[in-house]
Parts: structure tokens; C-alpha cells; sequence
């Protein structure tokens, strides 16, 4: 089973081998999904691949088999992405200001024009 959505929050990380345990959102349902993902964050968006499991104490979850990160597909998704931390920097108004300016394009100039993003004195 496939499933596509965003980390919504992390309820448990462990830092020695990453196993996780956080609330995932996909565009019809939220879940908790649980197994290991390094490097992942809050608001990053990814593509999980495993299948529904009934825990004996936590009821139902998404056991994931493997897992792909994926660039945000909704502007709230990528100023909540920029946000997160990941980015020395770039906090939650930052963020805004880069996402509110250049819109649908903001990927874009991340990319390939960065320098657009020290031409404006907002940030």
C-alpha cells in the first residue's frame, strides 16, 4: 500500500537509529505511521510504501516499508517545509515572506535563481 501526505507531528524519534512514530496526513485522512525515517522533519512531505497494522496498546497504524521524500505540493506545505528549521535562517516569518512573495515560482528560485532571494530587503 502507497500512501502520499505530510508529517504532521513527531510524538517519538529515537536519535540513535530514527525509528519514529508521528501523525501523517494525507489528503483524505490523518494516521500514525511508525517505522524508521532519518532526516525527516515536521511538514516535510513524503510517499510512504507499507501497510495498515493493529498495535495491541496504540491501535491503528501505517507500518512503513520504505519511504521517499517528496517537494511539497501545496504552498501552506512548502512555507511550512521552509519553517521547519532545516534551513539556517529561514524561520516560520521568513518563510512566509520567501512563499507570499514568489508564490507558485518560490521552488523555482530555491533552485535555480537564488540570488532573487537577496535582492529582496523583507526577509
Amino acid at each position: 500500500m502507497e500512501i502520499t501526505g505530510e508529517i504532521k507531528d513527531i510524538i517519538y524519534q529515537n536519535e540513535i537509529n530514527s525509528y519514529t512514530v508521528a501523525e501523517f496526513e494525507t489528503e483524505s485522512e490523518e494516521i500514525i505511521v511508525v517505522g524508521y525515517l532519518p532526516f525527516i522533519n515536521v511538514g516535510d512531505t513524503l510517499k510512504l510504501v507499507g501497510k495498515i497494522v493493529t498495535h495491541q496498546d496504540y491501535g491503528e497504524q501505517f507500518k512503513i516499508d520504505t519511504f521517499e521524500k517528496i517537494m511539497p505540493q501545496t504552498l501552506g506545505s512548502l512555507e511550512r517545509y521552509l519553517a521547519n528549521g532545516t534551513i539556517k535562517g529561514v524561520g516560520p516569518a521568513t518563510a512566509k515572506k520567501i512563499v507570499s512573495t514568489f508564490k507558485e515560482e518560490t521552488i523555482h528560485v530555491l533552485k535555480f535563481e537564488p540570488q532573487k532571494l537577496t535582492r529582496n530587503k523583507r526577509y
